[in-house]
């Protein structure tokens, strides 16, 4: 068996890089909007849990409770008005963003770009009698600048025709990353086979390495029946190429579909989405891991700076043999799996988060069979404007996590009388700094230790990374 353990790496992520994320949770525990689970080297090659600032929606809900107390404490600020009706678009708050844009109109009622932006998000809530009011109004106005009446003109015809409300949004983040210890290799001088402690091969040390990598989401919303009901869908993928370890080459595709709604009317902050998931994976450009499965989501934002976001999913993971990845098969299992997270805005410039994660593999044979536990903590905060690049904010997090893996049986092969028994810390730290309203530059500083029973599966490892990402529309 290789050595390094399997471990619930989330994207885009999740985003982080897929899926996500404006302020980044990279050390708290690994979440279950994963593809693959990665055993061996693999483990080092999946991508970090928080690489995509702009993509992801979490972060654009954290980006949003912390300029909602900005905009409390200066109501007349029309630039930060402004930039929560665009993070409230894009975190799929549109009744926030509308708010916000109303709220402008009653500081100054001749700005036509806004009505235009009005009519626009009443479209997508399927409120057609006001996106239509707003786009005549707009399109009226003398001053509504050349390319917005070319939009808008299109947008009323639209309108008039009572599309269906619809919506898209992404991220792509183009970057690099450095590992002291690429492969996951044992940390220690000794590794255990047949019960027995012998020296490190030099095949099994850890290496340091470079990789180029492209990761990538996107969210689909298609409005169905009255304005709380939407057809949602994510995707998220990450490439990685590594400079030495060929065999490392790691990508991963992640999707997920379903119908999100509202369950009870008296709860407006409230709203669930079941759905279908499906996912696949390449280590050493050969097939790795396939899945699917179904999932719950639950979202709920009780006050509006308090928010709760809660994801159960039950999968199916496949692995599948090849001539690089030999006996992996045995992995193969049924995967129930809960993660809960909790963010608080402590001031407009500063949030809390909390995660707690749970996941069971109940893999082929029992020494992959596992119960892993996570929890983990992030502060994020915004930099003031003299520590920025462009005219928006940048984000630091701090995050720092710990996990509990514990396996069924002992692996015959490395133990036959010792059950495997693993203890994870990481730690890392994330700058996101907005160059537009669409390009952002991404940092990162990441250790990770893992200590196990067994040698094999003990190493540390530090990693550094930086990027560029685009996010669209």
């Amino acid at each position: 068996m290789g050595w390094p353990c399997p471990r619930f790496v989330s994207f885009l992520l999740t985003g982080g890089l897929i899926a996500g994320t404006a302020a980044a949770t990279l050390a708290a525990p690994p979440t279950i909007a994963d593809t693959t689970v990665a055993p061996g080297p693999a483990l080092a090659q999946t991508p970090p849990a928080s690489t995509s600032p702009i993509g992801d929606v979490a972060a654009y809900r954290r980006q949003q409770d912390l300029l909602f107390q900005r905009m409390l404490r200066r109501p007349t600020d029309l630039d930060i008005i402004l930039e929560f009706a665009r993070v409230s678009t894009l975190a799929g708050d549109l009744e926030g963003a509308i708010m916000a844009y109303e709220r402008l109109l009653v500081i100054d009622p001749n700005l036509p770009r806004i009505q235009f932006e009005l009519a626009y998000l009443y479209h997508r809530l399927n409120s057609h009698d006001l996106a239509r009011s707003y786009a005549e109004q707009a399109l009226a106005s003398p001053d509504l600048p050349a390319d917005v009446r070319e939009r808008a003109q299109p947008l009323l015809s639209e309108i008039d025709r009572g599309s269906g409300r619809r919506s898209w949004n992404g991220s792509l983040t183009l970057g690099a990353r450095y590992q002291t210890n690429a492969n996951a290799g044992p940390g220690g001088g000794t590794v255990r086979s047949l019960g027995q402690d012998t020296s490190l091969g030099s095949g099994q040390a850890g290496r340091h390495d470079w990789n180029a990598f492209l990761a990538g989401s996107a969210r689909h919303v298609y409005g169905v029946g009255d304005a709380d009901s939407s057809i949602e869908s994510t995707a998220s993928l990450y490439a990685a190429r590594q400079v030495s370890i060929a065999r490392l080459h790691f990508a991963s595709l992640d999707a997920r579909s379903g119908l999100r709604m509202r369950p009870f009317d008296s709860i407006e902050t409230l709203s669930v989405r079941p759905h279908a998931i499906a996912g696949m994976s390449f280590l050493g450009d050969r097939r790795y891991a396939s899945s699917g499965g179904v999932g719950l989501d639950v979202n709920w934002r009780p006050r509006p700076d308090l928010a709760f976001d809660t994801t159960a999913e039950l999968r199916q993971r496949s692995y599948h043999d090849s001539s690089t990845n030999t006996g992996v098969s045995v992995m193969s299992a049924l995967e129930p799996a809960i993660q809960a997270q909790a963010r608080y805005s402590l001031t407009a410039e500063t949030s809390v988060g909390l995660d707690l994660t749970y996941r069971f593999a109940n893999a082929r044979v029992g020494w992959w069979t596992l119960h892993d536990f996570g929890v983990g903590l992030s502060i994020s905060t915004t930099l003031p404007a003299s520590l920025s690049i462009g005219d928006r904010p940048g984000t630091v997090t701090l995050a720092g996590g710990r996990s509990w893996t514990n396996y069924r049986a002992p692996d015959p092969d490395i133990d036959p009388d010792a059950t495997r028994r693993d203890r994870q810390w990481q730690g890392s730290l994330t700058l996101a700094m907005p160059l537009s309203t669409s390009w952002s530059l991404y940092s990162l500083l990441q250790s990770s230790y893992v200590a196990s029973n067994l040698p094999n599966y003990t190493y540390r490892n530090l990693s550094a990374m930086v990027g560029v990402t685009y996010s669209f529309p």
